[in-house]
């Protein structure tokens, strides 16, 4: 029912003023008996038509209308008849006599005046509002066009969620859908201080490029390094954040490092070799010679006897000794003249016996050997790499609970034609201040005797002179896995550049020396 505005007096006239002043327009038009008047109107929808307070109270009710949008305000009125809601608020469009056409929006109230029924117009031009609209969707437009184009990954965050996701972003992030938490995607340990540097980024302090890690769909973690800045995104606080995958990198930044570290121990096994092998012989030579002496030496047997046990622990020790130095000398051979089709899994199946000593006392073993493409190896190698890791998951159990321990043996082909084998362990792990140093030489976390500390780096340099790679992947508390990823043998006959370096740093320094190289048939072969 429309209010009766009744006799408003002076009022009447403050308000018309106020209206006659203000930013919005207003009209008001009364109807008599089936006619319409227009009584009233404000300078502000004078101007909004572009006309004259006269000439827009002369004008016709729908005058002012484009004559398209006279004819969509008649279907408007015949939905509304039939019942349809258009709404309190139309947005229409006004024609000006110099030919400009103005958007508005208007919206009608009625009021009862005296007992005639009133109209009351408010008209607000919205060409400002329109055109930042347009430019707001420009402007996103090329946003879009910009990030769907970016070589990088560019995701928006709001409160640590997901809201927008270009496709590079969602190749590493596997697509997630708007609205997905940041915790969802990354790594747990990296969570805490996404949260705090997202916290100081909104209060608009500028941070460096930050390396987090996320995890994938398939259970695969990558580094990508972020860099973040404050940004507007559909008209909320929002951070745009770019990032560039470096797993490769790291990866590559790894192999290199480990490569140097591997060449400066050639020069150091060139030194052990001459400093060590040579002196041994003569330790070696001279107790030998002493236990045959020791009838002679000492004729009473009982103390004989306790000799001949310090000469036979002298000798062990040396024989100790003695291995060490050709482990440290293994990571020098370079005899390919063996390696030939090798078949994967059945090098693992050899090597899951020759561990099952250590491993069935103290864990479960699962296995999915899928068949694979043959790789250009040489079995004996690559079994020793594959002992090696299995004997440190056995050994990694503090406790034999074969019920509750596993570990779990898989290969498989990937995507880009190489060869994974996969040993995986649900042991302790590794902790995190260690792990860069696993491959290092001597460096091992066993008890005294237990190890040398040479099985992972000899492992290291027998897959990278295969053209394959070595990582870990492990979690405290949670497990370790190993991957090794070999080139099939379509794929295969080229060392990589950090095993040759390796070798030739060792060779050159073994040339000199006074002893066979494993692998040599005489010394001057070496």
């Amino acid at each position: 029912m429309a209010p009766d505005l009744g006799d408003l007096g002076d009022l009447s006239d403050t308000l018309l003023a106020a209206m006659d002043s203000a930013a919005i327009g207003m009209m008001v038009t009364v109807e008599e008996e089936g006619r319409f008047e227009r009584v009233y109107v404000s300078n502000a929808a004078a101007r909004i038509f572009g006309l004259s307070a006269e000439e827009a109270m002369s004008a016709g009710p729908l005058a002012v209308l484009r004559p398209e949008e006279q004819i969509r305000l008649a279907e408007l009125k015949e939905r509304r008849r039939a019942g349809e809601d258009e709404g309190r608020v139309l947005r229409l469009l006004v024609g000006t006599p110099g030919g400009r056409r103005v958007p508005v929006e208007v919206s009608i109230t009625v009021a009862m005046h005296q007992g005639t029924r009133a109209f009351v117009t408010f008209i607000r031009d919205v060409s400002e509002h329109i055109t930042m609209e347009e430019h707001l969707r420009t402007s996103e437009a090329r946003f879009r066009t910009f990030t769907e184009a970016a070589p990088d990954a560019i995701f928006v965050i709001h409160h640590a969620r997901i809201l927008y996701t270009n496709p590079v972003a969602k190749r590493i992030l596997g697509s997630p859908p708007p609205g997905t938490s940041l915790e969802q995607l990354v790594h747990e340990d990296d969570v805490p201080v996404m949260k705090e540097r997202l916290k100081r980024m909104v209060a608009g302090e500028v941070l460096r490029p930050y390396e987090y890690r996320f995890r994938q769909e398939n259970d695969e973690t990558v580094s990508v390094e972020i860099s973040s800045i404050p940004f507007e995104y559909e008209g909320r606080p929002c951070v745009l954040a770019f990032g560039r995958d470096i797993t490769e990198r790291k990866r590559m930044q790894g192999r290199l490092i480990q490569a140097d570290r591997m060449a400066t121990m050639g020069t150091l096994a060139t030194g052990v070799a001459h400093e060590i092998n040579n002196p041994l012989t003569y330790v070696v030579l001279h107790l030998e010679k002493l236990r045959r002496s020791l009838p002679k030496l000492v004729p009473d047997a009982n103390g004989r006897k306790d000799a001949e046990h310090m000469i036979a622990e002298a000798l062990d020790g040396a024989e100790r000794v003695r291995v060490i130095v050709q482990d440290l000398l293994s990571l020098a051979r370079s005899d390919t003249s063996t390696h030939g089709p090798t078949n994967v899994r059945r090098v693992v199946g050899t090597s899951l016996k020759l561990a099952s000593p250590v491993l069935d006392a103290c864990a479960t073993v699962e296995t999915e050997l899928l068949e694979t493409a043959p790789v250009r190896a040489n079995s004996a190698w690559l079994g020793q790499v594959f002992v090696n890791l299995l004997v440190n998951a056995g050994q990694a159990f503090t406790e034999k609970a074969p019920k509750k321990n596993r570990v779990r043996v898989a290969t498989r082909t990937l995507e880009d034609g190489r060869i994974e084998i996969r040993i995986e362990d649900n042991g302790p792990g590794i902790p995190s201040e260690i792990r860069n140093r696993i491959f290092d030489p001597f460096f091992t976390t066993k008890e005294a005797g237990v190890g040398t500390g040479l099985g992972l780096a000899i492992s290291n340099s027998i897959i990278d002179s295969l053209g394959g790679e070595i990582d870990v992947e492990s979690r405290t508390g949670v497990g370790t896995t190993f991957r090794i990823r070999l080139p099939p043998l379509s794929q295969s006959g080229r060392a990589t550049k950090s095993g040759r370096s390796i070798r030739a740093s060792i060779e050159k320094g073994l040339r000199t020396g006074e002893f066979p190289v494993a692998g040599s048939k005489s010394k001057e072969e070496a």
